[in-house]
């Protein structure tokens, strides 16, 4: 493996680890047994971050971590079983935003957006939009498979309760991202 490809799973090791620690970062909703996370905002960071293929690694390895059983899904959990609970689409789903949103980020640059300044930042914002909303699709499927709900109640249930405080997670996410993005990617691809 040569120092550019160490060094890029060296960086998806610690988004890996990034995501990881988040889990104890938990906010329980008292109707919902979806809770306010940021790990969905940090899943995004990694394809925001790292690219469409070494986000998704990171994100990969935590959810193979977790599903080995270590304690890194929201609230210190892990084990196969949380992937056939109500949360566990939104797992899939934070492989799904990693890889899209990387790949969202990187047609914009290849199209010729200017990455820097305000266009820039929209281009980065609109990612982590892709992104986040990609979460939601694989979690309310599963959600409403495993519950029994209609789409309405999945809705009200797993989406209304955090728009709010994945909008303000989603501007974050651009924000750090366009701001450290030429660091990460200079650090990355040096030889």
């Amino acid at each position: 493996m040569n120092r550019t490809a160490s060094r890029k799973l060296v960086f998806s090791t610690l988004f890996a680890a990034l995501i990881s620690v988040c889990a104890f970062i938990c906010v329980p909703i008292p109707a919902s047994p979806v809770p306010i996370v940021l790990q969905n905002m940090m899943a995004v960071m990694s394809g925001l971050l790292l690219g469409s293929i070494w986000g998704g690694v990171s994100v990969a390895i935590f959810l193979i971590a977790g599903a080995l059983g270590f304690p890194v899904f929201s609230g210190g959990g892990g084990g196969l079983a949380r992937f056939a609970s109500p949360t566990g689409g939104f797992l899939i789903g934070y492989l799904i935003a990693a890889i899209v949103s990387g790949m969202f980020f990187a047609w914009s640059d290849k199209k010729g957006c200017d990455i820097v300044g305000v266009k820039g930042f929209a281009v980065c914002l609109a990612s982590s939009f892709c992104g986040f909303t990609l979460i939601y699709v694989p979690g309310i499927w599963h959600f409403m498979r495993v519950m029994g709900k209609s789409f309405s109640q999945s809705i009200a249930i797993c989406l209304i309760p955090y728009v709010i405080p994945d909008m303000i997670k989603m501007f974050l996410a651009a924000f750090v991202s366009f701001k450290v993005r030429p660091a990460v990617r200079g650090l990355m691809s040096r030889e």
